[in-house]
């Protein structure tokens, strides 16, 4: 292994880069910038998910004056620093429950108590599909939940998590299309989604859901007892007005800021454009078979890993997953770290956002007396990792678009 001060130089040298990712997905500047060049109106402002706080405060210092009232759905978590003469609903995350429900409830009543002559401007991001609902008929809070807890750990990707949840809900798939009722309306997105789609941010409350739903619900082949309760929902939105809708910030963006840092810190940057999917653990081995014989410099990927829960799982995430097993397979190996975090700072049912691993952690926590296979197989790997010393910690970082992997080839 190289030296101990080369090494520690090295992982604070990643975790600059992180931050730099970071900062270039910041939401109050982003929003600010989009909302410069607004025509002068009456507003109202409509913000949901993680990144609702970062948000409002961007579109508010650009619509000064303009801005008549104003609703913010995010979880608590989310929440610090919102100002106090906003209307908030706590919307639970990542499993909806009966906040979400009465966040639906005070989304539609809000849009309907506003003035016609008054602009809608939303600015939607990532969780906002678990933290405001409302069922469509027949579906309870206890089918609601049921689903949802079987699809945090069913293996799927975002998309088709995305698509179940439009089938159960009245405001998905562009069902709040119908709300807004073709009034003067606009939304800009954070994405936290492969590819962009405006249709799967937030499950698409804004974004008429495409033909062939329920096909794309049978090819899943979900289990029996879902496929009971899902009738799909006749695309209420499909004939309203769509309204204008612009991403402000992308799983790109932030890789570009990491890139941009890592070029200014002298290194060789290899950005790699294949986005990151499937199975965390196989990821992590093709990961790790790659940066064996990669040049040197700094690696940068971008995308959303899934892990297939065991019935009992312990602490973790798909980040720190995907880092315990790329740790395995590069046990020994001196001259590879490798980083992966979720940018929103909090990965799975953990408060940190990954691991930055290197050769040496299994090690470290096999000193500590840890078994790092036992601990991936039972989806515990928060424990191992911080005996390691490996973990990430930085709380809700007020946005999110995915996750990024920043490796080190020395």
């Amino acid at each position: 292994m190289k030296s101990s001060l080369s090494n520690n130089h090295i992982r604070q040298q990643m975790l600059q880069i992180l931050n730099a990712a970071l900062h270039a997905v910041a939401p109050h500047r982003l929003v600010f910038e989009a909302l410069q060049s607004e025509p002068q109106a009456e507003i109202a402002l409509i913000a949901i998910g993680k990144a609702a706080v970062g948000m409002l405060s961007g579109a508010r210092a650009a619509l000064t004056g303009r801005v008549k009232q104003t609703l913010v759905i995010t979880a608590a978590a989310y929440a610090a620093g919102l100002p106090r003469d906003v209307e908030w609903i706590d919307g639970s995350h990542p499993l909806p429950d009966e906040k979400s429900l009465l966040a639906g409830e005070a989304l539609t009543a809000f849009i309907q108590r506003q003035p016609a002559r008054r602009k809608l401007i939303f600015l939607i991001s990532g969780g906002s599909s678990a933290m405001v609902e409302a069922l469509s008929p027949g579906i309870t809070l206890e089918h609601l939940q049921r689903v949802n807890q079987w699809l945090l750990g069913s293996g799927l990707a975002i998309h088709q998590v995305n698509n179940v949840r439009k089938a159960m809900s009245r405001i998905k798939g562009g069902g709040l299309l119908s709300v807004i009722a073709g009034r003067c309306s606009s939304c800009l997105l954070i994405s936290d989604v492969q590819g962009d789609d405006p249709g799967s941010i937030g499950s698409g409350l804004l974004v008429a859901d495409a033909p062939g739903g329920r096909q794309q619900l049978n090819d899943l082949q979900l289990p029996g007892w879902i496929q009971e309760m899902l009738q799909y929902r006749a695309d209420d939105g499909a004939e309203q007005c769509q309204p204008e809708l612009k991403i402000v910030a992308s799983n790109n963006s932030a890789l570009k800021g990491a890139a941009s840092e890592a070029k200014r810190l002298g290194f060789t940057v290899h950005y790699h454009h294949q986005i990151l999917q499937g199975d965390a653990v196989e990821t992590a081995w093709k990961l790790a078979d790659y940066l064996r014989e990669a040049p040197s410099g700094i690696h940068l990927w971008g995308g959303e890993t899934t892990v297939k829960l065991p019935s009992n799982p312990g602490k973790g995430g798909r980040n720190q997953h995907l880092a315990l097993a790329a740790a395995m397979r590069l046990c020994g190996c001196e001259d590879v770290l490798l980083l992966s975090a979720g940018t929103d700072g909090i990965d799975g049912n953990s408060d940190d956002a990954g691991a930055l691993i290197d050769g040496a952690t299994v090690m470290r926590g096999e000193v500590q007396g840890l078994d790092a296979e036992s601990h991936l197989q039972s989806a515990n790997t928060n424990q191992f990792l911080a005996q390691s010393g490996d973990l990430i910690h930085n709380g809700p970082t007020g946005t999110n678009v995915m996750d990024i992997v920043i490796a080190c080839k020395l």
